[in-house]
């Protein structure tokens, strides 16, 4: 939740607009919070917003426990959209298991497109 918190203050403190989805919006209305076998949390921006996050990112966020990463030419997350890592934090996905990367507790930040 902390993580979750995090995004949300970052995205309103710079008018970035962000949403809930996927199983983190069915939890919030039909369990009033986490689907209790679901496993992350999905965060969705419009596409112009998502670029901007990163952009920004390392300038205002808390970088010492929060990383903002995703896949390019150096690393592979394994993901096709960002992942906000808590780097305090330890878990190792299986297919990851030899890539050096953050591996951390995360939230799913994904580009929403049209």
């Amino acid at each position: 939740m902390e993580v979750l918190q995090t995004i949300r203050e970052i995205c309103e403190r710079h008018n970035i607009t962000w949403f809930a989805d996927y199983g983190t919006l069915l939890g919030a209305v039909r369990h009033k919070g986490f689907i209790p076998w679901d496993d992350d949390l999905d965060v969705f921006l419009p596409r112009k917003d998502y670029e901007r996050l990163y952009e920004i990112w390392d300038q205002v966020a808390d970088t010492s426990h929060y990383v903002l990463v995703r896949t390019d030419e150096k690393v592979n997350y394994h993901h096709a959209a960002m992942n906000l890592v808590d780097v305090r934090t330890t878990y190792v996905n299986r297919h990851s298991v030899n890539e050096d990367i953050y591996h951390g507790i995360y939230i799913d930040v994904i580009p929403f497109e049209g």
